[in-house]
């Protein structure tokens, strides 16, 4: 199955190792509690690279010239910066805005019935509240099962071939 939206290869599977640690953390923890700070930031920044692929670009770029032998290595970057899922996704072209908005209305992975934008606008600053919890007393609002399913739903819809 390919993408339904084209996104850079480089960034969706450092997005993807993101996810596939917060999945192997939950499939092999007894009780999450005792990290859900990391797992939950780290939930938030797969969804964050995620978004980022979609408007990313890849560049070879020459690593180490020897006479005749070079030997290359592609860097890639987003033109979007900072951690606010909401405002990254905003900055999405509205082509593929409106692509994952339909994708997401029926999803399996849109446990919570709601809009795609009404998703990441609940779990905006997720990455940020996490990484530092222990500046808000460890109190966090956002749910480590949104955060989880809406990981999920964009590693699909986003999924390499």
């Amino acid at each position: 199955m390919g993408s339904l939206v084209k996104c850079n290869l480089e960034i969706y599977q450092s997005a993807l190792e993101f996810l596939n640690i917060a999945e192997s953390a939950e499939s092999h923890a007894i009780e999450i509690s005792g990290f859900c700070f990391a797992y939950k930031a780290n939930l938030a920044f797969s969804i964050e690279l995620f978004l980022k692929c979609i408007e990313a670009i890849s560049t070879e770029k020459i690593v180490l010239e020897v006479g005749d032998a070079k030997i290359t290595r592609l860097f890639s970057e987003s033109s979007i910066r900072g951690h606010n899922l909401n405002e990254i996704f905003d900055k999405l072209a509205q082509d593929k805005k409106h692509i994952l908005n339909k994708n997401f209305e029926n999803h399996r992975c849109n446990i919570a019935h709601n809009t795609l934008e009404d998703t990441l606008t609940g779990i905006s600053d997720a990455f940020t509240k996490n990484r530092y919890a222990f500046e808000s007393g460890k109190f966090t609002s956002s749910d480590s099962d949104i955060l989880l399913w809406t990981a999920r739903f964009f590693k699909e819809v986003l999924a390499q071939e």
